[in-house]
């Protein structure tokens, strides 16, 4: 599935940036004895040599390297759960990857995974979703400053006390899914959650699961009130799946959120466990650095904690770090503190045997936001990217992964 090799199919549909994208795919890179001159290459800042996910320990990577093999072949399946900022709650970034990655796997309806219905509760839905709700629901989120019991995985919750309330999620471009399951916080006041028109499979502390008809691609959440101390409900999202893909890539981010943050959500690692990840992917770093009190080492101490709290959850997966994208500060001046984060993100992931994706590298380092912007690749902030340049992210990561699988000799 290189983009090299994909770059002749992409021609015939392609949209301009895209197709400009494989004609740079095809050429030398840049800096070799045989290149065009950088100036003469489309996109000459893009460093596709270094575009690789390296791991310290080779058996971690031939770990991966196996389950894509046999998920490839038909004979196993591939669990992704992507936790971030606002360049994951968006579901562009990750969003490609899950479609590219599906390719490579040979899956043409991959699941997609945890959702939570952002847009009820005043903030952006992903990319991919449409919501509407009916009744008062409240947000709390991890951002608000203290340690929480009561987010998801992604790092926010919905409340209502109204049993009448419901939340409709409608899926732009999935073809169909089959099965729902419901996060919630399960207590002796809350409602009990049910999917409308959906059948009750199983359920455990925390969560219940439905099957739908496989021709679905919305559904509609109902709460029941069962008895006099059930009073309201806090919902943490939802895992929407099909049970007969190969590749399920859950998102899970919020807009704003660092690597603190992320750890005020007491339950993260018993939420990273109902997923049951093979892969974890933490995309953390940028709102760190914005912060003009950024600190190298409460921000290593703090990305530690981050990979034993997921560890706690899923020993046996896999984790990656990716490094935050170059970017502006207030849309004028370089973030010092980028460079530095990416060198922490390094370090930390070779001392815990993490894979790294130095997406700060391959994008070009050091000022090449510029150049992003210049190609419409970069949002108007230079701090955000594009949706343009949100899927060249994701076809970039994508081949990443993918190449884990052709690089170790199975």
């Amino acid at each position: 599935m290189k983009l090299q090799q994909r770059g002749v199919k992409l021609m015939c549909k392609a949209p301009v940036w895209l197709l400009i994208f494989a004609l740079v795919a095809f050429a030398p890179k840049h800096g070799s004895m045989n290149s065009l001159k950088g100036e003469a290459l489309p996109l000459p800042f893009l460093d596709f040599e270094t575009n690789s996910i390296r791991f310290t320990h080779l058996q971690t990577q031939t770990h991966i390297a196996e389950q894509l093999h046999l998920a490839q072949q038909g004979n196993g399946r591939l669990n992704v759960l992507h936790i971030g900022d606002s360049h994951i709650q968006a579901d562009l970034f990750t969003g490609e990857v899950r479609r590219v990655l599906a390719q490579h796997l040979g899956d043409s309806t991959p699941s997609r995974g945890f959702v939570f219905p952002y847009g009820i509760v005043g903030t952006n839905n992903s990319a991919d979703i449409a919501t509407s709700s009916k009744g008062l629901w409240v947000s709390t989120r991890i951002l608000d400053g203290e340690p929480v019991t009561n987010t998801g995985v992604a790092g926010i919750s919905a409340s209502t006390q109204d049993e009448e309330a419901c939340i409709t999620i409608r899926l732009k471009r999935s073809k169909s899914f089959n099965r729902v399951t419901i996060l919630f916080d399960d207590n002796v006041e809350s409602f009990y959650p049910i999917v409308d028109k959906g059948q009750c499979q199983w359920g455990e502390k925390g969560l219940v699961q439905f099957s739908v008809s496989d021709t679905s691609n919305c559904f509609t959440l109902r709460l029941l009130r069962l008895n006099r101390t059930q009073k309201s409900f806090t919902l943490f999202g939802f895992i929407v799946e099909n049970e007969n893909t190969t590749l399920t890539y859950n998102a899970a981010g919020l807009n704003g959120a660092d690597v603190k943050a992320v750890l005020r959500n007491l339950k993260l690692a018993q939420q990273v466990k109902q997923l049951k990840p093979d892969i974890v992917v933490l995309s953390l770093g940028t709102n760190d650095t914005y912060n003009s009190a950024f600190n190298r080492e409460a921000f290593k101490g703090n990305l530690h904690q981050l990979i034993s709290e997921v560890r706690k959850g899923s020993p046996r997966a896999a984790i990656i770090l990716t490094t935050p994208n170059d970017h502006l500060v207030s849309g004028q001046l370089l973030n010092p503190n980028v460079p530095i984060a990416r060198n922490t993100i390094i370090a930390t992931a070779n001392e815990l045997d993490c894979g790294i994706w130095d997406f700060y590298t391959i994008m070009g380092g050091e000022g090449s936001i510029n150049q992003w912007a210049t190609n419409g690749l970069s949002a108007k902030d230079k701090l955000h990217l594009s949706p343009k340049g949100y899927r060249l992210q994701g076809e970039l990561f994508a081949e990443a992964l993918a190449k884990l699988s052709t690089n170790i000799n199975l």
